[in-house]
Protein backbone atom coordinates (compact mmCIF):
# COMPACT_ATOMS: atom_id res chain seq x y z
CA UNK A 1 0.00 0.00 0.00
CA UNK A 2 3.03 2.25 0.74
CA UNK A 3 5.30 1.34 -1.69
CA UNK A 4 6.37 0.77 -5.68
CA UNK A 5 6.73 -2.87 -4.77
CA UNK A 6 5.79 -6.19 -3.15
CA UNK A 7 7.72 -8.60 -0.71
CA UNK A 8 9.20 -10.73 -3.17
CA UNK A 9 10.82 -7.91 -5.35
CA UNK A 10 12.60 -6.36 -2.24
CA UNK A 11 14.10 -9.96 -0.99
CA UNK A 12 15.15 -10.09 -4.99
CA UNK A 13 16.66 -6.58 -4.35
CA UNK A 14 18.18 -7.62 -0.82
CA UNK A 15 19.96 -10.41 -2.85
CA UNK A 16 18.12 -13.42 -1.15
CA UNK A 17 17.30 -16.83 -3.31
CA UNK A 18 13.37 -16.23 -3.66
CA UNK A 19 13.18 -19.19 -6.39
CA UNK A 20 13.78 -22.55 -4.18
CA UNK A 21 12.78 -25.43 -5.05
CA UNK A 22 10.76 -27.72 -3.00
CA UNK A 23 13.91 -29.84 -2.17
CA UNK A 24 16.15 -26.35 -1.70
CA UNK A 25 13.37 -24.47 0.41
CA UNK A 26 13.34 -27.53 2.24
CA UNK A 27 17.26 -27.87 3.31
CA UNK A 28 17.08 -23.17 3.46
CA UNK A 29 14.11 -23.77 6.35
CA UNK A 30 15.93 -26.97 8.29
CA UNK A 31 19.49 -25.08 8.28
CA UNK A 32 18.08 -21.02 8.59
CA UNK A 33 14.86 -21.79 10.08
CA UNK A 34 13.66 -19.54 7.65
CA UNK A 35 12.44 -19.46 3.94
CA UNK A 36 10.39 -17.69 1.56
CA UNK A 37 7.77 -19.70 -0.49
CA UNK A 38 6.95 -17.62 -3.60
CA UNK A 39 3.64 -18.17 -5.13
CA UNK A 40 4.45 -18.38 -8.79
CA UNK A 41 6.61 -20.87 -8.18
CA UNK A 42 4.52 -23.26 -6.41
CA UNK A 43 0.86 -22.25 -7.98
CA UNK A 44 1.24 -22.18 -11.45
CA UNK A 45 -1.91 -20.43 -11.79
CA UNK A 46 -0.32 -17.47 -10.11
CA UNK A 47 2.51 -17.69 -12.39
CA UNK A 48 0.06 -17.97 -15.30
CA UNK A 49 -1.77 -14.83 -14.34
CA UNK A 50 1.20 -13.01 -13.18
CA UNK A 51 1.27 -10.73 -16.07
CA UNK A 52 -2.69 -9.39 -15.59
CA UNK A 53 -2.15 -9.08 -12.02
CA UNK A 54 0.15 -6.53 -12.56
CA UNK A 55 -1.44 -4.90 -14.99
CA UNK A 56 -4.85 -5.09 -12.92
CA UNK A 57 -2.43 -3.66 -9.74
CA UNK A 58 -1.44 -0.26 -12.11
CA UNK A 59 -4.92 0.48 -12.13
CA UNK A 60 -5.61 0.15 -8.05
CA UNK A 61 -7.85 -3.24 -9.25
CA UNK A 62 -7.93 -5.77 -6.09
CA UNK A 63 -8.64 -9.58 -7.13
CA UNK A 64 -9.09 -12.84 -5.54
CA UNK A 65 -5.32 -13.52 -5.87
CA UNK A 66 -4.50 -11.10 -3.07
CA UNK A 67 -6.25 -13.21 -0.71
CA UNK A 68 -5.38 -16.56 -1.66
CA UNK A 69 -1.33 -16.62 -1.27
CA UNK A 70 -1.45 -17.08 2.42
CA UNK A 71 -4.05 -19.93 2.49
CA UNK A 72 -2.21 -21.85 -0.01
CA UNK A 73 0.84 -22.04 1.95
CA UNK A 74 2.14 -25.25 0.75
CA UNK A 75 4.20 -25.80 4.25
CA UNK A 76 0.59 -25.87 5.69
CA UNK A 77 2.05 -24.31 8.97
CA UNK A 78 -0.19 -24.54 12.00
CA UNK A 79 -0.04 -20.89 12.98
CA UNK A 80 -0.35 -17.82 10.89
CA UNK A 81 -0.20 -14.16 11.36
CA UNK A 82 -1.99 -12.93 8.22
CA UNK A 83 -2.97 -9.43 6.56
CA UNK A 84 -6.02 -8.51 5.11
CA UNK A 85 -7.19 -5.54 3.15
CA UNK A 86 -10.47 -5.24 4.92
CA UNK A 87 -11.39 -5.21 8.32
CA UNK A 88 -14.78 -6.97 7.03
CA UNK A 89 -12.63 -10.21 5.93
CA UNK A 90 -10.68 -10.38 9.37
CA UNK A 91 -13.25 -13.15 10.31
CA UNK A 92 -14.05 -14.81 7.41
CA UNK A 93 -10.50 -15.34 7.36
CA UNK A 94 -10.35 -16.53 10.90
CA UNK A 95 -12.88 -18.87 10.20
CA UNK A 96 -11.29 -20.26 6.73
CA UNK A 97 -8.17 -20.96 8.46
CA UNK A 98 -9.98 -23.10 11.61
CA UNK A 99 -11.41 -25.36 8.38
CA UNK A 100 -7.91 -25.54 7.06
CA UNK A 101 -6.88 -26.86 10.71
CA UNK A 102 -4.76 -24.47 11.74
CA UNK A 103 -3.96 -24.09 15.45
CA UNK A 104 -3.86 -20.66 16.09
CA UNK A 105 -3.96 -17.70 14.15
CA UNK A 106 -4.10 -13.89 13.96
CA UNK A 107 -6.14 -12.16 11.02
CA UNK A 108 -4.80 -8.54 11.11
CA UNK A 109 -6.34 -5.13 9.09
CA UNK A 110 -4.64 -1.92 10.20
CA UNK A 111 -5.52 2.19 10.05
CA UNK A 112 -3.91 4.12 7.74
CA UNK A 113 -5.78 6.54 7.45
CA UNK A 114 -9.97 7.80 7.18
CA UNK A 115 -10.18 5.81 3.88
CA UNK A 116 -6.96 3.43 3.66
CA UNK A 117 -6.86 0.08 5.42
CA UNK A 118 -3.06 -1.42 5.34
CA UNK A 119 -3.21 -5.58 5.96
CA UNK A 120 -0.27 -5.29 9.08
CA UNK A 121 -0.70 -4.37 12.81
CA UNK A 122 -0.71 -0.66 12.20
CA UNK A 123 2.14 1.62 14.15
CA UNK A 124 -1.06 4.45 12.77
CA UNK A 125 -4.64 3.51 14.07
CA UNK A 126 -6.39 0.97 15.46
CA UNK A 127 -6.13 -2.04 14.00
CA UNK A 128 -8.98 -4.88 13.76
CA UNK A 129 -7.63 -8.75 14.59
CA UNK A 130 -9.73 -11.66 14.62
CA UNK A 131 -7.87 -14.84 16.54
CA UNK A 132 -8.28 -18.33 16.13
CA UNK A 133 -7.05 -20.16 19.18
CA UNK A 134 -7.92 -23.83 19.53
CA UNK A 135 -10.82 -24.05 17.89
CA UNK A 136 -12.27 -20.63 18.77
CA UNK A 137 -12.72 -17.48 17.11
CA UNK A 138 -12.72 -14.30 18.91
CA UNK A 139 -12.35 -10.21 18.00
CA UNK A 140 -10.82 -7.78 19.33
CA UNK A 141 -9.20 -4.21 18.60
CA UNK A 142 -5.49 -3.29 19.43
CA UNK A 143 -4.09 0.09 19.22
CA UNK A 144 -0.14 -0.05 19.52
CA UNK A 145 -0.01 3.56 21.32
CA UNK A 146 -1.33 1.16 24.40
CA UNK A 147 1.81 -0.38 24.25
CA UNK A 148 3.74 2.47 24.30
CA UNK A 149 5.02 2.61 20.43
CA UNK A 150 4.60 6.52 19.31
CA UNK A 151 2.12 7.07 16.30
CA UNK A 152 2.87 7.55 12.70
CA UNK A 153 1.74 8.79 10.15
CA UNK A 154 1.12 7.69 6.41
CA UNK A 155 4.15 9.48 5.14
CA UNK A 156 6.11 8.20 8.06
CA UNK A 157 5.68 4.59 6.78
CA UNK A 158 5.81 5.38 2.81
CA UNK A 159 8.38 3.01 0.79
CA UNK A 160 9.74 3.44 -2.62
CA UNK A 161 11.00 1.07 -5.41
CA UNK A 162 12.46 -2.44 -4.59
CA UNK A 163 15.62 -0.94 -4.00
CA UNK A 164 14.95 1.70 -1.62
CA UNK A 165 12.92 -0.92 0.34
CA UNK A 166 15.96 -3.24 0.53
CA UNK A 167 17.82 -0.33 2.03
CA UNK A 168 15.33 0.98 4.45
CA UNK A 169 15.14 -3.03 5.92
CA UNK A 170 18.76 -3.24 6.07
CA UNK A 171 19.29 -0.24 8.22
CA UNK A 172 16.18 -1.47 10.57
CA UNK A 173 17.91 -4.17 11.14
CA UNK A 174 21.43 -3.23 11.26
CA UNK A 175 20.08 -0.20 13.88
CA UNK A 176 20.81 2.59 11.90
CA UNK A 177 16.83 3.68 11.38
CA UNK A 178 15.21 3.59 14.69
CA UNK A 179 11.85 5.43 13.61
CA UNK A 180 8.14 4.78 12.31
CA UNK A 181 9.55 2.36 9.95
CA UNK A 182 11.39 0.28 12.64
CA UNK A 183 8.52 0.65 15.12
CA UNK A 184 6.08 -0.92 12.30
CA UNK A 185 8.60 -4.00 12.29
CA UNK A 186 8.84 -4.41 15.60
CA UNK A 187 4.83 -4.57 16.43
CA UNK A 188 3.89 -7.21 13.65
CA UNK A 189 7.38 -9.03 15.00
CA UNK A 190 5.62 -9.27 17.96
CA UNK A 191 2.14 -10.08 17.03
CA UNK A 192 4.38 -13.30 15.44
CA UNK A 193 5.88 -13.74 18.57
CA UNK A 194 2.04 -14.07 20.42
CA UNK A 195 0.64 -16.43 17.36
CA UNK A 196 4.16 -18.56 17.47
CA UNK A 197 3.43 -19.25 21.37
CA UNK A 198 6.92 -17.58 22.12
CA UNK A 199 4.98 -14.91 24.01
CA UNK A 200 1.89 -14.55 25.94
CA UNK A 201 1.55 -10.34 25.75
CA UNK A 202 2.18 -8.04 22.67
CA UNK A 203 4.41 -5.31 25.02
CA UNK A 204 6.83 -9.04 25.59
CA UNK A 205 6.38 -10.04 21.98
CA UNK A 206 7.88 -6.11 21.61
CA UNK A 207 10.68 -5.77 23.98
CA UNK A 208 11.74 -9.49 22.02
CA UNK A 209 11.65 -8.12 18.39
CA UNK A 210 13.94 -4.84 19.87
CA UNK A 211 16.51 -7.25 21.52
CA UNK A 212 16.50 -9.41 18.21
CA UNK A 213 17.44 -6.39 16.24
CA UNK A 214 19.77 -4.80 19.15
CA UNK A 215 21.53 -7.58 19.55
CA UNK A 216 22.40 -8.47 15.75
CA UNK A 217 20.23 -11.66 15.29
CA UNK A 218 17.49 -9.96 12.59
CA UNK A 219 20.56 -8.83 10.54
CA UNK A 220 22.67 -11.92 11.09
CA UNK A 221 19.30 -13.92 9.82
CA UNK A 222 19.06 -11.74 7.11
CA UNK A 223 22.71 -12.35 5.93
CA UNK A 224 22.66 -15.66 6.42
CA UNK A 225 19.52 -16.39 3.64
CA UNK A 226 21.33 -14.16 1.40
CA UNK A 227 24.46 -16.40 1.34
CA UNK A 228 22.01 -19.09 1.59
CA UNK A 229 23.27 -21.98 -1.10
CA UNK A 230 22.43 -25.40 -1.62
Amino acid sequence: MTSLSGSADVLEALGVPIDLEPEDLRDCVKRLGVGFVYARLYHPAFRALAEMRSQLAGKNQRTIFNLLGPLLNPARPKRQLIGVFSPRLTRTFAEVTRQLGRERAWIVNGMANDTLRMDDVSTIGPTTIAELDRGKITSAVLDTRWLGIPQASLDDLSGDDAKMNAQIVTKILSGTETGPKRDLIIANAAAGFVVAGQVREMNVGIAMAREQIECGRALEKLRALQAYRR
